[in-house]
């Protein structure tokens, strides 16, 4: 379109498709300066290329128009000598499709050959070319119109196919249509496994390419593989378990024939199985000691002897205790404490609870230790039941107040003096204290 600006929106539908009654684009807008191309904006001043048309394979593209209902032109147009800028559309005739190649034909919507100022209509440009129609073919869209147009206060009739010159000013000339070779569609990368050299067009099939064995036949068959990469090899039967004690090292297919022993294969373990071929995770580690429950050093640790039991001595073994065994290896609670004393039995001092004679002992001392008594005996430290009562009194025999009985001169003693001791007596002496009968009546006369 050379200087129409806003006088014609084309869009293009959809391709491959056979519309009875076209259907406007929600997003087109009949005043806008623009063409909508598979969803792109492109200007007037903008190529385009229509979808690629591919030899031997049905085509058919279909484009939507919308008229405005006024445009301006980019240039005034000369009309019965009237300068003309602005034409309020009445009708727009889709005319024709130059340039197409032999094979693809254009028709409109079956019904409407015009189109009217913001309405829609449809080319359908579909067919069949071959490889001899290769190559790129500019279009032109011829496109006549119909409206009013406003000069000198008065409105007239405005045709373009009444112009003498520039009739093609609502033409579209900015499309081309290429034809290129019939379309084989395969996988065109060279990496894939099914890469087709004669394919131009990628279907999205490719597969990647997989290495492994792919003999059926062999034993490491991979079924995800598809290209051969030589690994294969035979099966070889027999016992795979490393552990079995019929292992076959050149085996590479189990047949289910491996013997199992579980055990402990440690030989370095207590409980170390020679004839075991699988280790159960039963083994116990060696610890040495004295296993002997009776010994001094027994650990029950221990699950081998190492001869180095040490027989059980029993006793006290607190330093300082009376009883103290330096030999002891086994306390036996029978520590006695130090008890000092005399540990003579015969001894005046002789002490039971000692245990520990401190030179204390004093011999036996038999006496009155009653220091109240008569005969009380300082010496004494064992009382032999000797003592006797102090008994006061005079001692001299010859006293008058002797008293046998006394053991203690009490210096009480009276000397005896003789005479009559008879008041009435003539002779009374009162000095006398011992009668000696020779006391004489009182005769009187």
């Amino acid at each position: 379109m050379k200087n129409l600006f806003s006088f014609l929106t084309i869009f293009i539908a959809c391709t491959c498709a056979s519309l009875a009654q076209c259907v406007p684009a929600e997003d087109m807008q009949q005043s806008a300066p623009y063409i909508y191309v598979d969803g792109v904006v492109t200007g007037p001043s903008q190529n385009h290329d229509l979808p690629t048309v591919y030899a031997s394979t049905a085509y058919e593209v279909v484009l939507s128009l919308i008229a405005p209902t006024d445009t301006t032109f980019a240039e005034p147009i000369s009309y019965d000598g009237l300068e003309i800028e602005t034409v309020s559309v009445d009708t727009l005739f889709i005319d024709d499709v130059l340039g197409l190649p032999a094979g693809l034909t254009w028709d409109n919507d079956g019904e409407n050959a015009f189109v009217l100022a913001g309405q829609d209509a449809c080319i359908t440009i579909s067919g069949q070319v071959t490889n001899a129609q290769v190559g790129s073919y500019p279009l032109i869209v011829k496109v006549s119109g119909a409206g009013t147009a406003q000069a000198f206060g008065s409105e007239l009739v405005f045709n373009t196919n009444d112009l003498v010159t520039r009739q093609n000013v609502l033409d579209f000339d900015n499309y081309s249509i290429v034809v290129e070779e019939q379309q084989v569609a395969g996988c065109t990368d060279s990496e894939s496994f099914n890469f087709n050299p004669n394919a131009n067009t990628d279907d999205g099939s490719c597969i990647a390419v997989v290495n492994g064995c792919t003999n059926a036949s062999a034993c490491n068959y991979d079924s995800a593989a598809n290209t051969n990469d030589g690994s294969c090899f035979a099966c070889l039967s027999g016992c795979t378990d490393a552990s079995a004690t019929n292992f076959d090292a050149a085996a590479n297919t189990d047949d289910g024939s491996c013997i199992i022993i579980g055990g402990c294969t440690n030989p370095d373990a207590f409980n170390y199985n020679e004839a075991a071929s699988a280790n159960d995770g039963s083994c116990i580690a060696v610890v040495s000691g004295c296993t002997d429950s009776a010994a001094y050093n027994f650990n029950s640790s221990a699950n081998t002897d190492d001869s180095s039991c040490i027989a059980k001595v029993e006793g006290c073994m607190v330093e300082g205790s009376f009883n103290y065994n330096p030999a002891a290896n086994t306390e036996n609670g029978s520590c006695e404490a130090v008890v000092t004393g005399c540990t003579e039995a015969a001894a005046f001092n002789f002490n039971a609870a000692a245990n520990t004679d401190d030179d204390s002992c004093l011999d036996v001392v038999n006496g009155c230790t009653n220091p109240s008594a008569f005969n009380y005996d300082a010496d004494a430290n064992t009382d032999d039941a000797s003592c006797q009562a102090v008994v006061t009194g005079c001692l001299d025999a010859a006293a008058l107040n002797y008293n046998a009985a006394a053991n203690t001169d009490d210096s009480s003693c009276i000397d005896v003096v003789l005479g009559c001791t008879n008041a009435a007596a003539f002779n009374y002496d009162a000095t006398a204290n011992t009668d000696n009968d020779s006391c004489e009546a009182v005769v009187n006369g």
